[in-house]
């Protein structure tokens, strides 16, 4: 069975008769992903129909079992086009934004929403905002989300910054994935940050990173930090095992002190 589209389903149910208060277990494995097979509100109902038992459905997710960030790239459903963050650059940005347990996080720019989920699984009791203002593109953060079963990223379609007043709260850490001027995202989203508020921006080009750098001069952040990944993989092509190269992010970090 593959582990990409395999889901474990645990069922406790106890008879209801009162002699047999005993708690019986089943374990089944669902060749496909549950949202495109039975949903859990499906099952339960189809069991107590049946066999006349209260059910209770608990869905384990097979996509990433770990406690550690880094899923690889290849578990993320795509869409052409539509840039990712890779999965070495993301530890990088997990470490920039010093995550908290519980905690509000923006995601402006999420793309395929792989920051989105690590964070989700990282820190259940965080709530994400997703903001990506192209609709298939949020379908895609919505369908990677009930991949690897992360319920607490919310999506928002909107265009950064308009959207940020209607966002329902405001945030501890602010991670920018892109946008059309990202300095002006950058600085209209910095007045949002509480004190001692962090925000972690990525550049693929120097136009971006010119834009950022000024941008965090400009609202004074404290405790900047850039880097510059320089990622290769072993790849095989061929009959050789060569180092492929990732191309290179700007990841720059700041927070805000009065």
């Amino acid at each position: 069975m593959s582990n990409e589209c395999s889901e474990l389903l645990m069922i406790n149910y106890s008879p209801q008769h009162p002699n047999t208060p005993t708690l019986f277990t089943i374990t089944l494995f669902a060749i496909t992903p549950m949202s495109e097979n039975l949903s859990r509100t499906q099952i339960t109902y189809l069991f107590r129909q049946i066999y006349n038992y209260d059910v209770e459905l608990r869905l384990f997710n097979n996509m990433w079992q770990y406690k550690t960030p880094g899923i690889p790239d290849e578990l993320f459903d795509r869409l052409p086009g539509i840039p990712m963050t890779k999965r070495e650059v993301r530890l990088l940005i997990l470490s920039g934004l010093r995550l908290e347990e519980k905690s509000v996080i923006w995601d402006i720019g999420a793309g395929t929403g792989t920051i989105s989920i690590e964070i989700g699984l990282l820190c259940p009791n965080t709530k994400i905002i997703a903001i990506e203002r192209d609709p298939e593109v949020a379908g895609l953060i919505r369908q990677n989300c009930r991949r690897f079963e992360v319920e607490n990223v919310e999506v928002v379609e909107g265009n950064a910054p308009d959207c940020f007043d209607t966002l329902p709260e405001k945030p501890d850490r602010i991670c920018i994935g892109g946008g059309k001027s990202i300095k002006n995202i950058l600085t209209s989203c910095w007045g949002y940050l509480p004190e001692g508020g962090r925000l972690v921006a990525t550049a693929s080009n120097l136009e971006n990173l010119y834009q950022i750098s000024e941008g965090l001069a400009e609202l004074r952040a404290c405790n900047i930090e850039v880097v510059q990944s320089s990622i290769n993989r072993l790849e095989k092509r061929g009959l050789s095992q060569v180092f492929a190269a990732i191309a290179p992010i700007f990841i720059l970090s700041g927070e805000k002190i009065s």
